[in-house]
């Protein structure tokens, strides 16, 4: 396990940068609905050359508009993101904010949200992927899912079930349902076998993907988080926490479950799989 101080978004990172990026809304149908997400698009974007493209999952009873707000609007990781690209510190990339939840039905509870979240990989590779992406779609070694809390939990299912998308996978103060609420803290080892067997099952190894777990010490979701991360390093065939593996786990000491700090662990993220 690794316990790291996480750089903090810098306060002149948090003002709008001189190179702005921009959002925009996409509306995509489902089968039960149309929804819509919010999309990064970074300076100079260019809709013939190749970005690296992040999913970004809100916690629970958030929605799509959590992360960048509305088209126009310029939130602290927008703006921070605008000056990492500024700055060569990161690569451009675009960012999706989507919401798991339904815009028919308003349970944002532990339940709703859970059903909502288990619901949701569907959706995502069926429907919101070919809504951004069209018919050039990034390869999966260029596409990566995130997301704090709930939007941790879906991180999770993804893995779980949608590994021929997404090489990197960036849970943050979130564990594993895959056997239930808080499993990953009630059933770390059941939980970890049950990873593990659905990693196999789709035909990966070592090698064919990457996880980045983040949490905070004093986060309500530690006590189910960091025992499956115990649990992974028991599985180095899979998931491998050795130093140049393709698992790592970072607590920030003192680190509660809040969204400036799932901004901070996003911002750190970036700057350490770019650097």
């Amino acid at each position: 396990m690794l316990v790291h101080e996480m750089t903090p978004i810098p306060e002149e990172y948090k003002a709008p940068a001189e190179q702005r990026g921009r959002i925009i809304r996409v509306d995509y149908p489902t089968s039960a609905e149309d929804k819509h997400a919010y999309v990064y698009l970074p300076y100079g974007y260019d809709p013939t050359q190749p970005y690296d493209i992040y999913y970004l999952l809100h916690g629970g009873g958030g929605s799509a508009e959590s992360l960048f707000g509305r088209e126009g609007d310029h939130t602290d990781i927008k703006n921070a993101v605008d000056h990492l690209i500024e700055n060569g510190e990161i690569p451009p990339i675009v960012m999706v904010a989507p919401t798991y939840y339904s815009e028919k039905y308003s349970d944002k509870g532990i339940e709703g949200s859970g059903l909502a979240v288990k619901a949701f990989p569907e959706e995502l590779t069926r429907y919101l992927i070919p809504a951004i992406e069209g018919k050039n779609q990034v390869p999966r070694d260029h596409r990566f899912i995130s997301g704090f809390s709930m939007g941790s939990v879906t991180t999770w299912y993804a893995l779980q079930h949608c590994m021929d998308y997404f090489y990197t996978f960036l849970p943050m103060c979130g564990d594993s349902w895959a056997l239930g609420g808080k499993g990953g803290g009630q059933f770390p080892e059941k939980t970890m076998r049950c990873l593990t067997e659905a990693v196999r099952a789709q035909g990966y190894g070592t090698d064919d993907f990457f996880v980045f777990g983040m949490n905070g010490t004093k986060d309500i979701s530690y006590p189910n988080m960091t025992p499956m991360f115990r649990e992974i390093e028991k599985h180095p065939d899979v998931f491998d926490m050795r130093e140049g593996g393709n698992t790592v786990y970072l607590e920030q000491v003192d680190g509660l479950h809040t969204a400036d700090h799932a901004k901070q662990y996003f911002f750190f993220a970036l700057k350490d799989i770019y650097g």
